[in-house]
């Protein structure tokens, strides 16, 4: 009787022990989780990107009087079309005209002096010629006075000359050809350097400068002479066009962008400067760079990251983010093409877990 009892505990005994082993088995079978993975992708994918820009007159300029006086007569007004060295104003000063003239006398009185002491020097030199007749220091004098008049008449001459071009800034003549866009004077009225507001505004716009910045991102995509278009909310249904004309090739501190400028050819003046623009940027890299679906990466507080399949274990794997294309995201770190990666990344799969990848059937569509 002891004997079956024996048998029937040693019985019990090792039902139990299968059962944990199967048990433990079971357990570790279910830590190792079946995902999905896909290959990292080396792409090149062509799109766009919308960036807001403004319209700038090809030139601009304030044009304020360069002498005191009173503006005699205004030739043009607001909107008024101008060629280059046109006459807008011309004002009165008597007091310069009154230097002018006393300036100019002057001239003339050195001039007379000048010749006077010529004269004088050439009579004692031939004098001269004969022994004893004029002392040689005397001649030295002459000579002397001779010179002396002479820058006389150079500098009154320059005084004069200089006094001419003030009087030639009475009459107010614009500097390029354009369009008078503000006009700020009326007859009588006292205008000098002084004066904080401008007598007229300037602007040539047969010519626009389309003024964006280029987020830092993007500012190694474009290309010389890229092409984009643009939109105006005056003419919606007008598409413009305009190609790369210059670049600052450096950030602006403060929005972290590349400032760029295309020149529209305005000849229709159907734009305006000032207007806002919608610009439609191509971008491209220059070369292929890597990308995976955008659920690949992990983007925490801490790190971001994407999970490579390595081995059976998943391993974190540190990245930089790029572009967004057609749901993927462009990464730049460690890896290369054709390399597995989670396809639905989440931090709760810990670096180091088991893991069985399973190819996974995502439709993403690049350009």
């Amino acid at each position: 009787m002891k004997s079956l009892n024996y048998v029937f505990a040693l019985i019990i005994i090792l039902t139990v022990a299968c059962s944990k082993k199967e048990e433990h088995k079971t357990e570790s079978k279910k830590s190792v989780d079946t995902v999905e993975t896909v290959m990292i992708q080396k792409l090149q994918p062509a799109r766009s990107i919308a960036l807001p820009g403004d319209l700038r007159p090809w030139q601009v300029t304030n044009i304020q009087a360069k002498v005191k006086g009173y503006v005699r007569m205004v030739t043009t007004d607001r909107g008024s079309s101008v060629k280059k060295g046109q006459v807008l104003a011309t004002l009165e000063a008597p007091e310069l005209k009154a230097q002018l003239a006393e300036a100019l006398a002057k001239v003339e009185d050195y001039k007379s002096k000048q010749m006077a002491s010529k004269l004088t020097y050439t009579r004692m030199w031939q004098t001269s010629k004969t022994q004893g007749a004029i002392a040689l220091n005397e001649l030295d004098v002459a000579k002397s006075k001779m010179q002396v008049d002479s820058m006389q008449v150079l500098s009154a001459t320059a005084s004069y000359q200089a006094i001419q071009e003030m009087v030639n800034y009475l009459n107010i003549t614009a500097p390029f050809e354009g369009t008078v866009v503000e006009r700020n004077i009326s007859p009588g009225e006292l205008v000098g350097p002084e004066r904080s507001k401008p007598m007229f505004v300037l602007e040539n716009n047969q010519t626009l400068r389309l003024t964006l910045g280029i987020p830092e991102i993007y500012s190694g995509q474009l290309k010389e002479a890229q092409a984009i278009t643009f939109k105006v909310t005056a003419l919606p249904e007008k598409i413009f066009h305009a190609k790369l004309s210059r670049s600052s090739q450096s950030l602006d501190y403060s929005i972290r962008s590349m400032m760029v400028e295309f020149d529209v050819n305005n000849k229709e003046h159907l734009l305006k400067a000032g207007m806002y623009a919608e610009v439609t940027l191509p971008v491209e890299r220059t070369t292929p760079t890597l990308f995976v679906p955008a659920t690949a990466v992990v983007n925490s507080t801490e790190r971001v990251f994407v999970i490579q399949l390595i081995d059976g274990k998943a391993r974190w794997i540190d990245v930089k983010i790029g572009t967004q294309a057609n749901g993927l995201t462009e990464i730049f770190g460690p890896l290369e093409e054709g390399q597995p990666v989670v396809a639905k990344a989440t931090e709760e799969l810990r670096d180091g877990n088991e893991i069985v990848g399973k190819a996974a059937q995502l439709e993403v569509a690049v350009k």
